[in-house]
């Protein structure tokens, strides 16, 4: 096809000459006939690299996966928590509670409570609203204090996750510059291989 495309280009400046000589350069380069032999080994060779390139950049991509997750995970729950994301989703809550469990909380809470239960005590205070008001104010204290852990740990497993992502698009960008690099040494290899009798074919010798 594009054998004739450049013989029909050479005979509209000029005549069967030039449309000799460039119907000849559609050839010496491989461009003429069916199929493309240029193209049809352009793409061999292209299918070659992809299968040899591809996994590298597959098993690269994979190693940033587990990290991408936990970091989509903690998204979630942030969202949960903040109210932000889907409607009834309690992960949040569970999650912090899970935490709480898991951080030695309720042992926290309760030596607090416990110490302001018998220092009231010891002041003949400990059914005062006023010994009330200081429970409250401690357990507050202790859930904020617990809250806030949990929100800065998962903010870090989100900056950890879109770093992943990140990284992941770069694998994206890598593999497709390599591969497109790769396609031109193809087609410059082969117009190597080519030009040795290039202007032989060219001018007819």
């Amino acid at each position: 096809m594009f054998g004739a495309i450049l013989s029909g280009i050479g005979s509209a400046f000029g005549g069967g000459g030039s449309g000799g000589v460039l119907g000849r350069l559609g050839g010496a380069l491989g461009l003429g006939g069916s199929p493309n032999r240029a193209v049809k080994r352009l793409g061999q060779g292209y299918d070659e690299a992809r299968k040899t390139v591809n996994p590298l950049f597959d098993t690269a991509r994979g190693r940033f996966n587990p990290y991408a997750e936990t970091g989509g995970r903690a998204n979630t729950l942030v969202s949960s928590l903040l109210g932000t994301g889907t409607p009834g989703d309690t992960s949040g809550a569970e999650g912090l509670a899970t935490f709480r469990n898991s951080t030695g909380y309720r042992d926290t809470m309760d030596q607090a409570l416990g110490g302001v239960a018998t220092n009231a005590a010891a002041k003949g205070l400990l059914d005062s609203s006023g010994t009330g008001k200081t429970f409250q104010r401690e357990a507050g204290r202790i859930a904020q204090g617990s809250f806030g852990s949990f929100l800065d740990r998962l903010t870090q497993q989100q900056g950890m996750g879109l770093d992943a992502a990140g990284a992941q698009a770069d694998i994206d960008g890598a593999q497709g510059s390599f591969l497109n690099e790769n396609i031109l040494g193809k087609a410059e290899t082969m117009a190597k291989k080519k030009n040795s009798s290039f202007l032989g074919k060219l001018f007819g010798g």
